[in-house]
C-alpha cells in the first residue's frame, strides 16, 4: 500500500498554511503522520490525542522534536491564547465539534486560525469506508459547527490525493483492519461494485478528497 506518493496531501496544506504557522497545535495527530508534514511549519509544535498508544508510536517517529500531550480537543489542557495556527487533522467529526471549535478559539491568540481537515463523504475512498462504517451524520455536524462558530470563515476548499493498493484484496485488508473488524462477502461485494472493473485491477488506484476550513479568531470588536 502507498499514500499519496506526489505529496498532494502535503503540498496543499502548506499552501493552506503558508511557510510559517508560528506556534501549532494539532489535535488528533494519531501516529504522527501528519505532525511530521506540520513540524516544518510550525516555530513550535504541540501534538494531542487521546489515545496513549498512538501517542506513543508518534514520539517513537519524530523523536523529541514535538511536545505531545493525552487529550481531547472537547476539553483542552492548555492555556488560553497560547497558540497561532490550531490545526484538527481529520479528527473534529470524532468529537463534539461545537465544543471542540469553542476551544481552539479559546487557546487561539487574536488573528490566528483554526485549519479544520475533514474527510469529503463524496470521495471514492469514504464510500468504501462507509460501507464498513457510516460517519455521514458526524461529517454534517462539523459542517453545521464550522459554519455556526463564533470563529470567522477565511477560506474554504479541498483537495485530492491517492492510494495505491497492490490489488482489490490489499484494499480491503486496510479497510477492515483500520476499522477493526472482520471482512465479509456482503460487504466484500459492495465494495466490488464501486469500481468498475470490479476487484480486478491491479494496482487498484483510489482517490481520497480533504475538505478544508480556515477559520480565523478576530479580535474583539
Amino acid at each position: 500500500m502507498k499514500r499519496d506518493l506526489e505529496n498532494r496531501e502535503k503540498r496543499a496544506i502548506r499552501e493552506i498554511l503558508g511557510p510559517s504557522a508560528g506556534d501549532m497545535l494539532e489535535i488528533g495527530c494519531g501516529d504522527g503522520r501528519m505532525t511530521e508534514d506540520l513540524l516544518e511549519l510550525a516555530r513550535a509544535l504541540f501534538a494531542m490525542d487521546p489515545d496513549p498508544i498512538t501517542i506513543t508510536r508518534a514520539k517513537n517517529r519524530l523523536d523529541s522534536k514535538v511536545m505531545f500531550i493525552i487529550g481531547s480537543g472537547e476539553d483542552i489542557p492548555l492555556a488560553g491564547r497560547r497558540f497561532d495556527t490550531v490545526v484538527f487533522s481529520l479528527s473534529l467529526h470524532h468529537q463534539d465539534p461545537v465544543r471542540a471549535l469553542s476551544e481552539a478559539g479559546r487557546i487561539t491568540r487574536e488573528n490566528g486560525r483554526v485549519l479544520v481537515l475533514e474527510p469529503a463523504p463524496e470521495s471514492l475512498f469514504n464510500r468504501l469506508f462507509r460501507i464498513i462504517h457510516n460517519e455521514d451524520e458526524a461529517y454534517a455536524r462539523v459542517d453545521a459547527a464550522v459554519r455556526r462558530c463564533d470563529l470567522r470563515m477565511e477560506d474554504s476548499g479541498s483537495f485530492t490525493t491517492r492510494w495505491e493498493f497492490e490489488d482489490f484484496w490489499e484494499m480491503v485488508d486496510h479497510m477492515f483492519s483500520y476499522s477493526d473488524c472482520s471482512p465479509d462477502q456482503p460487504r466484500i461485494q459492495a465494495m466490488a461494485n464501486l469500481f468498475e472493473n470490479g476487484n480486478a485491477a491491479q494496482p487498484l488506484i483510489v482517490e481520497e478528497t480533504t475538505n478544508f476550513w480556515m477559520l480565523q479568531n478576530d479580535p474583539p470588536a
